[in-house]
């Protein structure tokens, strides 16, 4: 699979349906080489109280000269939602290549989010 340098990708825990929670970290693979970014979406996943507002992003951020994923400040909010969640990170590049399968999601190192801006250092 190609992926460009600067993509964020992000993956969930495995659910059946979309009202399921889960405590286990979603992780974001992050391939350096340039910049990059992604808004984190969510909401309940079960109505439609998005089209009133009821949902949360979280702007998802890499830049490559600082080597640093920074991951803002949540904005907005909605029934039911984690105050806090983690966030697994595995950085790819050319000398650090990444074997994509379900079982090497599982690795990179586990952060905790809070909400509030999260600057993580390669």
């Amino acid at each position: 699979m190609y992926v460009p340098a600067g993509a964020v990708v992000p993956f969930g825990p495995e659910i059946e349906h979309t009202a399921q929670k889960t405590d286990a970290p979603y992780t974001i693979v992050v391939y350096t080489g340039k910049d990059g970014a992604f808004d984190w979406y969510e909401d309940e996943g079960t109505n439609y109280n998005y089209e009133q507002g009821d949902f949360s992003t979280i702007a998802l951020s890499y830049n490559e000269a600082e080597q640093a994923l920074t991951l803002g400040q949540r904005e907005g909010s909605f029934e039911g939602m984690a105050e806090n969640r983690q966030f697994r990170v595995i950085w790819v590049s050319p000398d650090a290549p990444f074997d994509f399968s379900l079982e090497n999601l599982d690795k990179g190192k586990v952060y905790d989010y809070t909400g509030e801006e999260l600057v993580i250092k390669r």
